[in-house]
């Protein structure tokens, strides 16, 4: 039983495992956004202001 194309099945299979470049930088950005967010808790980084 299919229920999607193969070339989308293809996509899914590819982006769940990493196997492309974008899925890749999607990841390192989420970490460092993670990052971030542990280092400056309420978003008040050196030059920032209110």
């Amino acid at each position: 039983m299919y229920f999607a194309s193969e070339d989308l099945y293809f996509f899914v299979f590819d982006t769940l495992t990493f196997e492309n470049a974008s899925s890749l930088g999607h990841l390192i950005e989420w970490f460092e956004g993670l990052e971030s967010m542990i280092e400056f808790p309420r978003g008040d980084r050196p030059g920032h202001e209110w």
